[in-house]
Order: C-alpha cells, then structure tokens, then sequence
C-alpha cells in the first residue's frame, strides 16, 4: 500500500494543487483553533474552518480527477474505517432512544478523523514545517481569544474568590495550551525570548484553568525534556529555574500559585475515586449488554455519576451524553467494533510516532504533543471536541510523514 501521493502530475495543471492544498490546510488548522467550545454554525471561525475544509476536500477530488489515483497510508484506511463505524453506530443509537440530533453531535468530532486522508500528500519538509507552525500560530490566535474573554476574571482567580477560568468561558477546556507548550518545548529552534514568553504564557493558563491533569502532564512532559537534554544544557536549566523560583519566595510571588495548587489538589484522589470509578462502571456495565456495538454514540448518562458531590443539582438536565474517559466511552457507545476500529488507528500512530521521534526535531514535537493529548483523553471529554480531534490529526500526520522524511526541523525564525 503506498505511503504518499504525489501530487500535481496531470499534465497542463497550472494552479500547484500541493501548494493549495498547504495553504487551505493551514487555514483550516487555525480556523479550527478559534471555534467555540460548541462551534456555532455562523460565527467567522466556523465559517472560515468550513470553508477551508471544503476547500481542501475539493482540491483532493480535483487531483483524483486529473491522476486518476488515490494512493492510502493504513492511517488513512484506518481513519476511515473509524467513520464507517460511526455511521454505524447510528442504529444501536436510535434502538436506545437517542433522538438523531443527540447522536450527530456525538459522531460530528469522530468524522473528523478523515481530515488526516485530506493531508495525504503534504508529507514533504516544506510541508511538515508549515502544518507545524500552523499548529503554532492557531495556538497563539487561541490564547488571543482566551485573555480577551477573561482578561476581567483572572484576578479573582488568583485571590481565591473563582476557582478557576473554566468557570468563565468553556473554550478553556480545549487542550491547546497544553499542545502549543509541549510544542514549543521540543521545537528548540525557535528564537530564545520567542520560546520562553510561549512557554510561559501556556503554563500561566492551564494554571488559571485549573486542570490539575493538564498540570500533571506537563511535569511528565518537563521530565521528559529535562532527561533528553545533555548535561551542560540541564545544569544552566536547573541553575535558571532556582534562580527565578527564589527571586519569587522571596518577593512571595509564589503565594497565590501554592494557595491556588493547594486548593485544586486537596480533593484530587478522593474525586478520581468517586466520579472516574462510577463513571467506569457505567460504562462497563452498559457494554456488557451490548458488547458488539455498543449503545450508540451519545447515549445518556446520568449527571450524578458524572459530577462529584451535589454539583449535578445545578443542572437542567438529568443526563449528559459522555463520560471522562476516551476507552469507556467507546467500549459503552461503540462497543468492540469501535475499540478495533480506534486501537488499530492509535497503535499504528504511536508506532509510527515512536520510530519519528528520533527522526526530525518536528517529529520528536508533535510525537510528545500526540502522548500528552492521548493521556488526557484517559480522563477527559476533550475526544469530543472538533478542535482537539482536528489538532490530534495534524499531529499524526505529520509524525507518520516524518518517519519517511528524516531530519525536519523549523527555521531559526520560525
């Protein structure tokens, strides 16, 4: 099975499809940073991420046209495979009184796993380097949009008086900070003051987020930095980080940081033990009536199992329609089919972003960006997000892509 398609081989072709194609994939990438939470059908970033989208698809029926070929990576067999059988879990959905609309909400972000077949073909280094920044740029434009809307909250935030700015906005809730800082931390090719005012501002904001996951995952990712580097670049980090950390003690700037840390992480283990569990056992349960094909996507689950404490009581609704956890998820709504279906398509890109890692510094990036992504999925909703599935894409394409082609690292200005 070929591993690439090239493109633009049709004789008297003006316009370079490749080149088209990387500029509406880009667009597509930042579009799909900015879009809502729950992406609203005519807001600007929902039109431009639609309209890319289509542009994209477009341009890959027009080289089908001209070539009369439609080369397949297993990823892109894969990604197919996994919309296939959300089309199918529209049946055991309906059986179990899931109205159509609760169930297309649900299939909407795995569909979107068919946007790594409409990469296919980008896989040069001019390429890579471009769906990388574009990665970068659409995180930047995030963070834009995330202080304007909570710019008024964050103090509150740090006295105390709001736990956190998930509280103000739900946009927060889509990973980006997380993947835009394991970025730029394996990308050390970018300009110093660059890197660190990136880095910095990402870590600021998964803190005022309050995902203690998040910040979890970022000290793994820090270690795992911290253990690639050679020793003289790990000396001059240790030494810069005790420098600044007693230069904030001493001034007590890390007051309200502890304060907040010790509040978010006070109830952690006995919350992970109460909702998590029941969660799991839920699903659990509901696949063992139904082992095949689950009970359909977006079948309900009761508020009390998936809120600690009496939070569910604030909520309209008796119900919601996903649990915080990728596997339970897809064993309770898609059953054995759907965990065949996306354990083929996730060993295959861990396998393949594996041997890139050590490939090309771009690989080695977006390879711990995808690990930090699939973690949280492990306990989290974010599966369901357009945004994120769009991202988790990019990223194994282009681990795949470089895996064929070594040695692909951003300018120094990138």
């Amino acid at each position: 099975m070929s591993s690439s398609t090239e493109i633009n081989r049709a004789p008297g072709v003006v316009i370079d499809l490749r080149r088209a194609a990387l500029f509406f994939a880009c667009v597509m990438i930042a579009g799909a940073a900015l879009l809502d939470f729950v992406p609203r059908p005519s807001s600007p970033a929902s039109l431009i991420f639609v309209a890319a989208l289509g542009a994209l698809l477009s341009i890959r029926f027009v080289h089908v046209a001209l070539t009369q070929r439609m080369a397949f990576r297993w990823l892109d067999v894969f990604a197919l495979v996994i919309v296939a059988v959300t089309g199918v879990s529209v049946l055991p959905a309906l059986t179990n009184g899931v109205s159509t609309v609760d169930w297309a909400r649900g299939a909407v972000p795995f569909v979107f796993y068919g946007v790594i077949v409409l990469l296919n073909g980008l896989d040069d280094e001019y390429s890579l380097v471009w769906l990388t920044r574009a990665m970068l740029i659409g995180c930047a434009l995030w963070v834009v949009k995330i202080i304007a809307q909570t710019a008024s909250a964050i103090p509150a935030v740090l006295s105390g008086d709001l736990s956190r700015l998930t509280l103000v906005t739900l946009d927060l809730t889509v990973p980006l900070a997380m993947i835009g800082f394991t970025l730029v931390l394996f990308l050390r090719q970018l300009r110093p003051l660059l890197r660190i005012g990136a880095l910095g501002t990402f870590l600021v904001l998964i803190f005022l987020a309050g995902y203690r996951s998040q910040l979890l995952l970022i000290f793994g990712v820090l270690l795992v930095y911290f253990s690639r580097l050679s020793g003289l670049h790990r000396l001059r980090l240790v030494f810069a980080g005790l420098v600044a950390a007693m230069a904030l003690l001493s001034t007590g700037g890390l007051d309200p940081v502890f304060d907040s840390i010790g509040r978010r992480f006070a109830s952690v283990g006995e919350e992970v033990e109460s909702v998590r569990g029941r969660e799991l056992s839920y699903a659990l349960s509901n696949f063992s009536e139904s082992p095949l094909v689950g009970k359909g996507l977006s079948f309900p689950v009761p508020v009390a199992i998936t809120r600690g404490d009496d939070a569910w009581n604030n909520y309209d609704s008796d119900t919601v329609r996903y649990i915080h956890s990728f596997p339970g998820y897809v064993l309770m709504d898609m059953g054995l089919l759907g965990v065949v279906a996306f354990g083929a398509f996730w060993v295959t890109a861990v396998f393949s972003g594996w041997h890139a890692r050590s490939a090309s510094v771009v690989g080695e990036a977006a390879f711990w960006s995808l690990i930090t992504v699939l973690a949280f999925f492990l306990i989290s909703a974010a599966f369901r997000q357009i945004q994120t599935t769009v991202f988790s894409m990019v990223l194994v394409h282009i681990i795949s892509s470089c895996r064929r082609t070594p040695n692909v690292s951003p300018a120094p200005d990138a």
